[in-house]
């Protein structure tokens, strides 16, 4: 789960800054430049930093992976204490984001990774990272291949193919990004994945990934692939995912997708989630999802003091 990887980041970074606090000669010589505690976002940025102010925008950014803006915007926040502002972040990272002003990539450069992982598809007579590259490339990233990033790096290049990239699109994705190595990659796909807390940026990804997991001669999405989707996108944000998940692996007899289940399951999760109550049977839902409530709530009753039945959430 991303909040526990999450916890043990934060501890992790909070114990090697303790370290560094601790050892002898170290001083504070911050100082808090806070406007409002009330109103954070309305905090002005110093253009002018002091060194002790810049050697911590650069410790925090190594251990968050953030940008200089976000970095610089959370320890104002945090009156410039280091430790506190790194546990403030890996608690909230979504408070503290702050769009980073776009250099513009080097487009030699982002040319240049793409010649480490591509390799000749003799077939379509072009180069192309394939798998054995895209291996290679998320092995330097340090990203498992189940990582939500993985797919968004796929969503900013608008790939058409699973595991693949043309030149064109891995160009489009980190021009997009604002990357030109690998080590900026990394961090705007960090900052990327925290704005999947805004609900259109993660319906966009949500769409997004349906064509994607579709092979081109297919009109719906496989179910084993669908399966390994909804598992990567709505974890810690379906309270029913392992439920849904075994249903479909039990009842739907390995059909396959069709793109309104897709699309409307997001619906579901976003407005019923955990709490069947709210599950209205007469609207416009897929059969399977009108199956699955009736599932949920056979398997799970639980009689409200209203008299309306709703279904506690799983705990994950």
């Amino acid at each position: 789960m991303q909040a526990k990887s999450n916890q043990v980041k934060r501890k992790r970074g909070c114990e090697e800054i303790s370290a560094k606090l601790e050892a002898p000669g170290s001083t504070d010589t911050s100082r808090v430049e806070l406007t409002s505690a009330s109103r954070p976002t309305k905090i002005k940025m110093s253009k002018s930093l002091s060194k002790d102010q810049k050697d911590k925008v650069k410790q925090f950014t190594s251990l968050t992976e953030s940008g200089d803006a976000t970095a610089q915007n959370c320890l104002t926040q945090n009156g410039w204490k280091l430790d506190r502002a790194v546990d403030a972040y890996y608690t909230n990272p979504s408070q503290f984001l702050v769009a980073e002003a776009k250099s513009q990539p080097d487009r030699r450069k982002i040319e240049s990774i793409f010649q480490k992982y591509k390799e000749l598809d003799r077939e379509r007579n072009a180069e192309f990272i394939l798998f054995n590259g895209m291996v290679r490339l998320l092995e330097d990233l340090r990203l498992p291949v189940e990582s939500v990033r993985v797919l968004i790096l796929a969503w900013k290049c608008e790939a058409k193919v699973q595991c693949e990239f043309s030149r064109d699109e891995f160009a489009r994705g980190l021009l997009e990004l604002g990357a030109d190595s690998l080590d900026k990659l990394n961090q705007k796909l960090q900052s990327a994945e925290a704005e999947l807390s805004n609900m259109t940026k993660l319906r966009e990804l949500y769409n997004f990934t349906y064509d994607y997991a579709k092979q081109a001669s297919q009109k719906n999405v496989d179910c084993d692939a669908a399966v390994a989707y909804w598992g990567i996108i709505l974890s810690g944000r379906f309270a029913l995912l392992d439920d849904w998940i075994q249903f479909i692996k039990d009842f739907n007899n390995n059909r396959s997708i069709p793109r309104d289940t897709w699309t409307l399951l997001f619906d579901f999760v976003m407005t019923v989630n955990g709490d069947c109550s709210k599950y209205d049977k007469d609207g416009a839902w897929p059969v399977v999802i009108d199956e699955f409530v009736e599932h949920i709530k056979a398997k799970q009753p639980k009689q409200a003091a209203d008299g309306a039945v709703t279904v506690e959430p799983m705990e994950y």
